[in-house]
């Protein structure tokens, strides 16, 4: 896992994976210097 990321064109993406028979929320953070910072929450369902 790093903690910094190369943009495209201005854009990122973030691809999210759970663990087989496991759910839950996952937090996610995104700062940059000049930028306002963000966070959200994802709810993952378990997949069965």
């Amino acid at each position: 896992m790093a903690d910094y990321r190369k943009l495209f064109y201005g854009k990122a993406m973030l691809i999210l994976r759970t663990k087989e028979g496991r759910g839950g929320r996952i937090r996610v953070t995104a700062v940059s210097d000049g930028l306002t910072g963000a966070e959200t929450a994802v709810r993952c369902r378990m997949v069965q």
